[in-house]
């Protein structure tokens, strides 16, 4: 009987860092649409007389108005156009620690800028990502803007879904130490796991460098459908989780998880909540 084995870890997308995170959602966000792409409303010091007041995560393109002409794979929503949004944060970087600004999604083609300096973007917009801003932050108040480009950054159509426009998403502000993991740089597999014990394996880029090191799990419990459970690892003052567990495709058979065949079930869940837009919506 031939069996695939899959690496039977979990790649961690995120952790739950420590203490020096800032989560910069809410309502104290100031808003415009700009079809001209002007960066000039990134300076700190401009009036924003005029700006909507918003909340992130925010989808403009819900304000409407609706074009009858339009897509209805798209909700018939203007969400092509350019938009900016800005707001102030208080720093308070750690000595010689770097200060990182870590965006959930921003539709799209993404431009950031901290105290009127460019300091990175993301091209695509269903994935998010961390910016190294150090050099840009300075301790106390600093201004934050954001350009949002569904004009250039987004193809003609994701794939007849309604792809929303904005952050969408929540931002956050990671001020770690000198020593520290690096954003999304984790990855956590278990390669040996058994009734009485069980391989953790770890990989993660460093401040200063790489960590490659194994250790030894006993009695573990596995993670399952019916029960979910998750390990912590501590390293450097975050806490990352992960699970044990066991996957196989066996021949003739199917799905095995920890041993057992496990019916698959789903559905083809995209992020098409239409006219309820892209931002962030629990109870959707």
């Amino acid at each position: 009987m031939k069996r695939l084995i899959m690496v039977a870890g979990l790649v961690l997308a995120s952790a739950a860092f420590a203490e020096r995170t800032t989560s910069l959602c809410g309502t104290d966000w100031k808003f415009r649409r700009d079809p001209s792409r002007r960066a000039q409303w990134s300076a700190p010091e401009l009036d924003e007389t005029g700006w909507e007041s918003v909340r992130v995560p925010h989808d403009w393109a819900i304000a409407g108005p609706f074009d009858p002409d339009g897509d209805g794979d798209t909700a018939k929503l203007p969400w092509r156009g350019t938009g900016w949004y800005r707001r102030t944060f208080t720093a308070k970087p750690l000595q010689g620690g770097r200060t990182y600004l870590r965006f959930g999604g921003v539709m799209a083609g993404s431009r950031v800028y901290v105290n009127g300096v460019y300091a990175g973007g993301f091209e695509y917009g269903f994935l998010g990502g961390s910016l190294d801003v150090t050099e840009f932050v300075k301790p106390g108040e600093n201004a934050l803007a954001v350009r949002a480009d569904t004009v250039t950054g987004v193809p003609e159509k994701y794939w007849g879904i309604y792809p929303g426009a904005g952050i969408f998403r929540p931002v956050y502000l990671v001020e770690q130490p000198a020593r520290h993991v690096l954003p999304d740089s984790i990855a956590i597999t278990t390669p040996f796991v058994s009734a009485t014990a069980a391989t953790v394996h770890v990989e993660a880029e460093l401040s200063d460098g790489w960590t490659n090191f194994s250790f030894t799990v006993r009695n573990p419990r596995l993670w399952d459908v019916d029960d979910p459970h998750l390990y912590e690892l501590e390293l450097f003052g975050e806490t990352f989780r992960y699970g044990i567990r066991t996957a196989a495709f066996v021949t003739g058979d199917g799905f095995h998880l920890n041993g057992r065949r496990v019916q698959l079930k789903g559905v083809n869940l995209h992020a098409d909540l239409g006219p309820l837009g892209m931002a962030f919506n629990a109870s959707a």
